[in-house]
């Protein structure tokens, strides 16, 4: 491109050149892509990938993309693309200061503070949940759960499983430390033999249980339900036997009649086969059906032998192919839904063999070869898909030595399973570390409601009520909406469908909806009241509250954040009742604005001791606080024919969350076969409701009274008790204080306890009358800090009277403003020099001594600062460069010509000369600091507008990037000889040219680059300047927001945006 070096001033800047470079596409925002959140249609079954709301993978509705942080995204609400372009020039405005030997590094541009636009135009992806629309995607969510499932023949094994069950101790512990809960799923406990050829036995029950077929229906259901939601690691138990056989419960057609024909030659067999099955031509395609529901009288003795005959007569009839599709026995079924249909179970699957000798052929008859080959088969099977070491063989009579060898065996197999299980589970649910400030507890909240509102969902919700509802949310009437009922009429499923529905009727609405107790954040007023806090003050200000964590502080921050909110905000509180301290209501906001809608649920009346008063004494503080009947409604539960449309018409299985479904009886007693009997019906909790009823029956009000009062009427019973046991005093009253204040810091980094602690123990030690100053506890606690071996930032802690300055010098100043930069002054002594943009001012700290040594004022706008020779620096105003005497305190000269208006980068050469980037950024000019003229020009080629400036402490190198090249290059000069050393680049890949930096001796560059074509995080390369190769590459886990390199400390320092430093070796390349 004829690089090429030019002395004098014989180049003048153009107007029109500059303005080409500002309209080059670097400057030109790329289109929005508008994504059609309601035109997607749902899939009915969960999507296979799992992943976290929180990691930001998953699409909101009436939203775009938002790509790398720069694109904003134009979000319902109809927010111009001039707002949404606010927050990325905020963004570039942020110094990334290079902390390498030298202190004479390029600085970049430094604007005065602005005000952070709202966050509802461009929130990141993985905060995208605290808008409350709901996900477009499905997916099947996993709970931290492990299941141990048995698969076995029948009962035996009982050794092993004595074992398996000791195991169970140690593993159980395990996983409990880690927040999992480990299950033992049996079902094959006291199962006797021969049963599913005994009809006075056979379950009249779903079609997939008859026929002896309970135990394989109850099997692979329980495999389906634990499968959905749980982690599962299949332990089968299998020797020399399958178990007991079962008949096929259906036949294909074109099969059984090829049977009948095959059976001609015995008419027995014909008669057996055509006795017990019945051509059911109401089957698509039509089949002859096991007659299980109506079997002909006959004792157990004459069903065994009949059936057995019928099962010899169908293995003598079919061939090997239609054996192996209907002949089958419950563990065959178990491995099949298991081991051999899924390939992570198959890894998981731990086979514990007996070693019996080899079955004979010889002699048997066709019933028993017949299982032998089964039994051969699905072996073979299992060492084809299993590994090696998930194999246990042991012996048939296993000893007392070989007990033990077998039990470490088996915990050393489950232990690696349940880490790696473990393992995965974080890595694909855990929330991203980067939350941008947001409690990652809020997250984990809302990814529970969002769950909890998706099981809710499947059931049907009033629709005369909702229309309700939803007049309420479109009207401009301004106090909340309390929807009451008594239990099981559906109010949760109901609050469910209403933020399904929120954002067809309000497009532009946030939605913030929490369900009471639903987790231990809504378990009661403060936490509750604190997450909704918290969720809507980023979505109007950007960022979380840092208020005291108590209910009146939590209420007076919501209050005003909802009175100045200028987006529509919807708030659902369902169950408040089962909040622990509701009691006090004066933390709800009764008068509310037009955009801001409030919607409860209540209990009107309870069941129990005493709960009929407890429940409707929140409704009636809600009547009183409200004082409008207008804004209670009540909501009917159905009615027998909304049931039945329900069931009827509705399809599929129907959850309940309510235990207290409100069935009429006489659907229970029901057995004839109709369409409602047909659905299944699953009421949770309603089984171990009846298995206490049963045990305490004899005096269930008393029962009924113990529950109660030991968890509701005394919940600080167990403090209360310690309290007078150990004599505690005011100590904890002071860590209850203390708690609260700090609540959001402990929360976000518990590692900070001495360091917020210590300050506020030594300051209550020293405080007049302060009742702490002799308590031997807060005595121990501060010698604790003190004799700590955790090295902790000591908060430093003013005496008295510099506190009282300190608070007249503040409330002085009516517009505090901060410092835009601070940087070292590499001379003698200890000193940093602070520049200020809006008060045009430059200090000049001494800080060993901890005051201020010079103060100019008068600057017009620095911006930019860049050390001069030992006393002075070159400061950028507006667009011209200025070179002052610090220790003189005056001006010295202005170079000539103006720097551009975007990017007025400038480094030091020399002490006598400053390297700057011209105001149309396609030259480089040497500038002459004394007497402010262009020596030098170095020119990148013709149209080709460079973009950063990096110069060497040495000021050797020179380092440059080029935006016009694709992909965008790194050009290297060396100032000295006055030519250009590299061109670097990396194919399909940007350099982002904002974050570099250069070590002192320009022996190496690093800089951040990005993949084109790809979503992932950027990395880090290291380039060798001294050969002009790539050096070293890094990619952390998420982006790299800063960046600084030192050769003499032979490291690389990078800053990435979950709050994170990390360091890494520039000669090894370890972290």
């Amino acid at each position: 491109m004829g690089n090429y070096c030019s002395s004098g001033q014989t180049k003048k800047d153009k107007d029109n050149v500059s303005e080409k470079s500002e309209e080059s596409p670097s400057y030109q925002l790329a289109d929005k892509n508008k994504g059609k959140g309601n035109d997607v249609k749902e899939a009915p079954l969960a999507a296979p990938e799992v992943t976290s709301d929180a990691s930001g993978t998953g699409q909101i509705s009436n939203s775009s993309n938002v790509t790398n942080g720069c694109n904003s995204s134009t979000m319902a609400g109809g927010v111009s693309v001039d707002g949404a372009r606010a927050q990325p020039k905020a963004l570039q405005n942020v110094q990334s200061m290079t902390l390498s030997d030298s202190t004479a590094n390029s600085p970049m541009t430094v604007s005065p503070p602005c005000d952070i636009p709202p966050v509802h135009q461009n929130l990141p992806q993985n905060l995208t949940p605290l808008y409350g629309k709901p996900t477009t995607n499905r997916r099947t969510d996993k709970y931290k759960k492990i299941v141990l499932y048995i698969l076995a023949a029948d009962d035996g094994f009982q050794t092993e499983k004595a074992m398996l069950r000791e195991v169970f101790k140690g593993l159980n512990q395990k996983c409990q430390s880690r927040g999992f809960e480990l299950h033992v799923a049996d079902l094959h406990v006291q199962q006797p033999k021969g049963n599913s050829f005994d009809v006075s036995k056979w379950f009249r029950g779903p079609l997939e249980a008859q026929g002896g077929h309970e135990l394989a229906a109850n099997c692979l259901a329980e495999i389906a339900r634990q499968s959905c939601d749980s982690y599962l690691i299949p332990v089968l138990f299998l020797g020399g036997t399958l178990g007991d056989p079962l008949l096929p419960l259906t036949i294909e057609s074109q099969d059984f009649v090829a049977a009948l024909q095959m059976a001609e030659r015995n008419p027995a067999e014909r008669a057996i086969l055509e006795k017990w099955y019945v051509l059911d031509d109401k089957s698509q395609p039509a089949c002859y059906r096991l007659n299980a529901t109506a079997p002909p009288p006959m004792s157990s003795e004459e069903s065994q032998k009949e059936l057995a005959l019928l099962l010899q007569t169908l293995i003598d009839i079919f061939s090997k192919e239609l054996r192996d599709s209907y002949l089958t026995t419950v563990v065959e079924q178990e491995i099949n839904n298991t081991v051999l249909i899924s390939q992570e179970l198959s890894k998981r699957c731990i086979w514990i063999q007996s070693t019996v000798a080899a079955l004979k052929t010889e002699g048997q008859s066709s019933v028993e070869a017949e299982m032998v080959r089964r039994l051969a088969n699905i072996q073979n099977d299992l060492k084809n898909q299993l590994s090696e070491k998930h194999i246990i063989r042991i012996p048939a009579n296993i000893a007392q030595p070989q007990q033990e060898q077998f039990g470490a065996m088996l915990d050393t197999c489950l232990s690696l399973e349940i880490d790696a299980i473990i393992d995965e589970h974080v890595s694909k649910y855990s929330i991203p570390y980067c939350t941008h400030g947001v409690d990652r507890r809020l997250l984990s909240e809302l990814e529970e409601v969002n769950r909890h509102s998706r099981v809710l969902n499947e059931n049907c919700a009033n629709f005369s009520t909702t229309e309700r509802v939803r007049e309420y949310l479109t009207s401009a009437r301004g106090k909340p909406l309390v929807v009451y009922g008594p239990m099981g009429a559906g109010k949760s499923v109901f609050m469910a469908k209403l933020s399904q529905n929120l954002h067809t009727w309000l497009p532009d609405s946030h939605l913030v909806i929490r369900y009471a107790n639903l987790t231990m954040q809504s378990s009661d007023v403060t936490g509750l009241v604190g997450s909704i806090t918290e969720q809507i003050s980023v979505l109007i200000k950007g960022v979380p509250t840092r208020c005291q964590h108590t209910v009146s502080s939590y209420s007076g921050v919501l209050k005003s954040l909802l009175e100045s909110s200028k987006q529509q905000i919807t708030i659902l509180i369902d169950s408040i009742d089962a909040l622990r301290d509701v009691d006090d209501l004066d933390w709800l906001p009764v008068t509310l604005q037009d955009n801001v809608k409030f919607v409860l649920t209540v209990c009107s009346a309870g069941t129990g001791h005493n709960l009929a008063n407890a429940e409707s004494r929140v409704l009636q503080r809600l009547r009183e606080r409200i004082g409008d009947d207008s804004c209670f409604l009540y909501l009917t539960p159905f009615t027998q024919e909304q049931w039945e449309d329900v069931l009827c018409f509705g399809g599929g299985d129907i959850y309940a969350a309510n235990g207290a479904l409100q069935l009429p009886e006489s659907w229970k007693k029901s057995d004839e076969k109709i369409s409602i009997q047909a659905k299944n019906i699953i009421v949770i909790d309603r089984t171990l409701r009846q298995v206490a009823e049963k045990r305490y029956e004899a005096d269930i009000k008393h029962a009924h009274k113990i529950l109660y009062d030991y968890y509701e009427l005394q919940p600080t019973v167990f403090l209360d008790k310690k309290d007078s046991a150990t004599s505690a005093g005011t100590h904890v009253a002071l860590l209850k204080s203390f708690i609260e204040t700090h609540y959001k810091a402990l929360n976000y980094d518990g590692n900070q306890l001495y360091s917020l602690l210590h300050p506020v123990l030594v300051a209550e030690q020293q405080r007049p009358g302060s009742p702490y100053a002799n308590s031997t506890v807060v005595q121990q606690w501060l010698k604790t800090i003190n004799n700590s071996t955790v090295p902790f930032l000591e908060k430093l802690v003013l005496t008295e009277g510099e506190d009282e300055e300190e608070k007249q010098a503040v409330d002085n100043m009516p517009n505090v403003v901060g410092f835009d930069l601070i940087m070292n002054l590499s001379i003698e002594g200890f000193f940093v020099i602070s520049l200020s943009t809006e008060r045009e001012e430059i200090c000049v700290w001494d800080v060993a001594k901890c005051r201020k040594v010079r103060t100019l004022t008068g600057v017009p706008q620095p911006s930019a600062i860049c050390p001069v020779g030992d006393y002075g620096v070159a400061v950028l105003c507006r667009r011209e460069i200025r070179i002052i005497d610090l220790n003189e305190g005056r001006f010295k000269v202005t170079l000539k010509g103006v720097m551009n208006q975007k990017m007025p980068y400038f480094g030091l050469h020399d002490p006598a000369h400053l390297v700057c980037l011209s105001r149309n950024r396609m030259y480089v000019n040497l500038m002459n600091i004394e007497s402010g003229d262009c020596v030098t020009t170095f020119k990148a080629g013709e149209d080709r507008f460079l973009n950063s400036l990096l110069v060497s402490g040495d000021g050797r190198i020179l380092v440059c990037g080029d935006e016009t090249q694709k992909p965008f290059p790194l050009l290297v000069w060396h100032l000295s000889q006055k030519k250009l050393l590299y061109d670097l680049r990396i194919p399909h890949h940007d350099f982002i040219t904002s974050l570099s930096a250069i070590t002192h001796e320009g022996s190496y560059v690093c800089v951040v680059a990005k993949e084109l074509a790809e979503p992932s995080p950027n990395f880090i390369v290291v380039y060798d300047l001294q050969s002009g190769t790539l050096f070293k590459k890094w990619k952390p886990s998420c982006n790299t927001v800063s960046l600084a390199i030192s050769q003499t400390n032979t490291c690389v320092i990078a800053g990435l945006e979950d709050a994170r430093i990390l360091i890494w070796d520039l000669v090894t390349g370890k972290n």
